[in-house]
């Protein structure tokens, strides 16, 4: 196969024949090129050379390269000989109205010191910046999108092919559609300049008609890729301020491998290499996204291509391919497709793995990148198609979850409660129906219709696509078809319209999610580590399916990672496992490139980490926003703001083991909110029924409450918490509600566990704190709590708000050194109203005390002074004696001795809790048996 020429049929004929008296060659001048971009990379004119005599050399000058009959730009030197073509290529000045000088030198080849030698200039300009037009710069439109939330988000044109260490000046960026100003800045060294003004680093406002510019170096590594983002920061008419980011790419190459040829990007054997490909934007009128052809340009070679990412369609001659991976011989060409099948922004970016001859490069690839521009599909808001047959059945209406459609605290609506329960782990394209909402709350009836397909059923109707009506006490189920590939992410939407005298009358949809099983092969084992073919996590990340095991070797740091829409299943989790080398775990540290996180899992579900460190995210180390998720063996710490997060949304349950977490939490500045080692909540709505469990781990010298739970359900079973004598230390635990109102109850039970107070402040906190209150009961048992301090005047337990009831058996609080007393065992500050059965159910049953207890009871008259048991009665205060009754000094101290031991023994890594010979009705096999989940009858007990 013969690739076409560079060079041009049509080049000018020049002549450079000797003059007769002079011994002086014809001269000319390459015609001037101007440029209204600057740095743009121009090309010459194509000059035929005529009447030459003899074989000259021709060099190029200034930093610019030269093409011999179309061959490829070097800023070598090269023979030339009668009739052939020559062509320069450079760039245009990096500056408005500068003027470059530079051009061709032709010599006679000899071995004379000075030969002669003839100059032929050429002379490129760039148009000064009063007559530079932003027509000619990239359009970047800052159109608000339709939830007016956030700025739109676009990938700036990539800077490809540079010279290690060049200075690079990215073409204009023409600020059109902007509202109102922004302040802008660049997240790492890039500088720009506003309107051509000076470049520098510092940050910038920006208004609408603004002419942008960024300038970096190109990465001196041959084959690296530098990416910066100006980050833009607008406040919002609600007082919030939005961010987005604008992405700059700059590639370098040393030569032009990736110069065209038959209009696509040639792809050579070089190990380093990594290309980016032009980046696309699809539209409504082509909402099908197709990339620029690469074509395989090294002779007598083997090329096998392997798409890093999924749902992607690789075309090999024009013809699409079925399989892992691509080969392509010499002359081969492809491109790749990929179809948006919903409106609304977004974008995304597919890698190419390239492996010449059997070798493997891991290190070599091509980056694409896709805009999706799409304001509406091709479908009409409510469609009436005949395609869904699934019929409706009894059970799809049984074990309704009400969804109650309250209001914030601030009386916005509050969107997440449109939620169904989200079904994972799905087969490919099958028929499937929503679990079943129950509708409370409203405040007017609601009018729904379909929204890009979707079906409904109402109340055990058939499913429609009809515009309906919804009314408190109906119930919701939605119908679909789900991907037809593995392990893809679908939203089901109905559209939903308030009735005219709702308060909040803006429309909304009910949102349910749907995940596709990630089973597309067997299993197998990945390692990472640095001597390893892959470096990190990120390296193989797409690639992962359920029931992998990814070992990362230990002793050595790796990059955050964020992985998302990447699953295992229940049965077969995806596991990240570190070996440890040299006793020390693999270590994951610092903020990913994209959030302050260290490591986070977003719609990735029964995932397991094991034996990792995570530590030094500037806002959290490790954030949950998925379900089934676990964490072994691990050590967490050093996290300035938040340990280990739960988000409000989208997340499910998560589970603790074997694992410590220090240093940690609190205020990161003093104008921050408290951030705690240990913060999750759950979804109530798409992940209904979620549990935080936390067991056998070490918490201590952290800051803020060590445990912090709105989750639906809280299980902390055998563990050692410890709360530091600093200024920020606050609760042991803290179990309270989700930020929402009219929630089902959250229940706590909390086991096992030794709780040691180096601070005279409360040990737990229960109910509500302010913000969400968990309607829930409470069990509190099996539990040694240590006083560490000379006096204890405070209160154990805070009751507030919202409870059912609350617990306390078998417990021991006890003086580190046998003298601080409690002043109060709780403090109750709610109302009668506050409990669920408008009176205080506490319940405390076979506990030793240090001293006789007294309860602060906002609920219960003449508390104040009084003993609890006077205050409860024998019903409800049972069989609780005093440590002086019945621990001899002997005892004591062998009690402290073996539990501090434990401590002692457990740091940093070795979290099993002993078997306990003292008291062991406390802690070892102490019962963890759940409490009753359903509620009794009214008047009935409740323990």
């Amino acid at each position: 196969m013969s690739f076409s020429s560079f060079a041009q049929e049509n080049c000018e004929e020049r002549s450079i024949k000797l003059y007769s008296d002079l011994e002086d060659r014809l001269q000319f001048v390459f015609e001037t090129t101007s440029e209204d971009v600057p740095n743009t990379e121009v090309l010459s004119q194509c000059i035929t050379l005529v009447d030459v005599e003899s074989e000259l050399m021709a060099s190029p000058t200034n930093s610019t390269q030269l093409s011999v009959n179309g061959g490829q730009f070097s800023s070598e030197p090269a023979l030339v000989n009668n009739y052939d073509t020559v062509q320069l290529k450079s760039y245009a000045p990096s500056e408005p109205g500068q003027v470059k000088t530079t051009g061709l030198v032709l010599s006679q080849p000899t071995s004379e010191e000075q030969p002669n030698q003839w100059d032929y200039p050429w002379t490129v300009t760039t148009a000064s910046s009063d007559v530079m037009s932003a027509q000619s710069c990239y359009e970047a439109d800052f159109t608000f999108d339709e939830r007016r939330q956030r700025l739109r988000v676009f990938e700036l044109p990539a800077e490809k092919y540079k010279v290690p260490g060049e200075t690079v000046t990215s073409q204009c960026i023409h600020v059109t559609n902007l509202p109102t100003p922004v302040i802008a800045k660049f997240q790492r060294d890039s500088e720009f300049s506003v309107n051509y003004g000076d470049y520098s680093r510092e940050e910038k406002q920006i208004d609408n008609g603004d002419i942008i510019k960024i300038k970096n170096v190109a990465p001196n590594k041959l084959g690296n890729v530098l990416l910066d983002r100006l980050i833009l920061q607008q406040g919002l008419e609600d007082g919030t301020v939005s961010t987005t980011y604008y992405q700059w790419y700059i590639g370098n190459r040393s030569d032009d491998a990736y110069t065209s040829i038959s209009d696509c990007y040639v792809l050579t054997r070089d190990d380093t290499n990594t290309g980016i490909l032009p980046h696309t934007v699809t539209s409504n009128d082509n909402i099908s996204a197709k990339s620029t052809c690469m074509i395989n340009a090294e002779p007598n070679s083997l090329l096998e291509v392997e798409p890093v990412q999924k749902n992607l369609t690789v075309f090999v001659n024009d013809t699409p391919f079925e399989g892992e991976s691509v080969q392509l011989g010499y002359g081969d060409k492809i491109h790749l497709e990929h179809t948006f099948i919903t409106p609304g922004f977004s974008y995304s970016w597919f890698n190419l793995k390239k492996t010449w001859d059997g070798e493997a490069t891991s290190d070599s690839e091509v980056k694409w990148v896709i805009e999706n521009n799409i304001t509406s599909v091709d479908t009409p808001d409510t469609p009436v198609a005949d395609s869904f047959t699934m019929e409706v059945t009894d059970d799809m209406f049984a074990n309704c979850r009400l969804s109650s459609f309250h209001l914030r605290v601030n009386d916005t609506r509050y969107f997440q409660a449109a939620a169904f329960p989200d079904s994972l782990y799905q087969p490919l394209n099958h028929e499937l129906a929503s679990s079943c909402i129950e509708i409370e709350g409203l405040e007017t009836e609601l009018t729904i219709s379909s929204y890009q397909g979707s079906w409904f059923s109402i109340n055990g109707q058939p499913f429609t696509q009809q515009e309906s009506v919804l009314s408190n006490g109906d119930k919701l189920v939605l119908g679909t078809v789900t991907p037809e590939d593995y392990m893809q992410s679908k939203s089901v939407r109905v559209r939903v319209e308030p009735g005219e005298q709702a308060r909040d009358s803006r429309n909304f949809f009910f949102n349910w999610g749907i995940q596709t099983i990630n089973t597309e092969r067997s299993p197998k084992t990945w390692r990472i580590g640095p001597s390893q073919e892959h470096r990190q996590i990120e390296d193989i990340m797409q690639m992962l399916v359920a029931g992998d095991v990814v070992e990362v070797i230990g002793d050595a740091d790796y990059a955050p990672f964020i992985m998302e829409n990447i699953s295992g299943t229940p049965e077969l989790p995806i596991k990240i496992v570190g070996v440890e080398v040299n006793g020390k775990k693999p270590r994951f540290v610092g903020n990913h490139s994209d959030w302050e996180w260290t490591v986070g899992l977003r719609s990735s579900h029964s995932i397991e980490l094991h034996n990792v460190e995570i530590t030094g995210g500037d806002s959290l180390c490790f954030r949950h926003e998925s379900d089934n998720i676990s964490i072994h063996d691990s050590f967490i710490h050093n996290c300035p703001s938040i340990g280990i997060l739960g988000t409000d949304n989208n997340s499910g349950s998560l589970s603790i083991f074997n694992t410590e977490v220090t240093n940690s939490g609190g205020l990161a500045s003093p104008d921050a909110k408290w951030g705690h080692p240990i913060y999750v909540a759950t979804d109530h709505f798409r992940f209904p029924n979620s549990v935080l469990r936390v067991e056998r781990s070490f918490l201590h010298n952290n800051r803020g409450n060590s445990v912090k739970s709105r989750a639906e359900r809280t299980e902390l079973y055998y563990n050692w918490i410890e709360v530091s004598d600093i200024e920020q230390s606050r609760y042991a635990i803290e179990l309270i509600g989700p930020a929402l109102r009219s929630l089902p109850y959250t229940d706590q039970d909390v086991v096992g566990n030794t709780i040691v107070m180096n601070k005279a402040f409360p040990m737990a906190r229960f109910g509500n704190d302010g913000a969400g209150g968990s309607n829930g009961r409470v069990r509190f048992a099996n539990n040694i709590i240590l006083l560490n301090v000379p006096t204890f005047d405070t209160y154990l337990f805070n009751l507030s708000f919202e409870l059912t009831s609350f617990n306390m058996q078998n417990n021991l609080v006890h003086p580190v050194n046998g003298t601080a007393e409690v002043t109060w065992l709780l403090r109750e500050s709610m109302d009668l109203e506050g409990w669920f059965y408008e009176y205080p159910h506490i319940y405390i049953e076979n506990n030793t005390f240090t001293n006789e207890m007294k309860l602060k009871a906002n609920s219960l008259p003449n508390t104040v002074g009084n003993t609890s048991e006077y205050i409860l009665g024998s019903e409800r205060w049972n069989n609780n004696t005093y440590s002086q009754d019945v621990i001899s000094t002997y005892s004591h101290n062998g009690l402290i001795e073996q539990i501090f031991g434990y401590q002692e023994n457990t740091m940093p890594y070795l979290l099993n809790v002993p078997s306990y010979t003292l008291i062991d009705e406390y802690l070892a096999d102490a019962p963890a048996a759940s409490m009753i989940l359903s509620r009794p009858a009214s008047g009935q007990p409740n323990h």
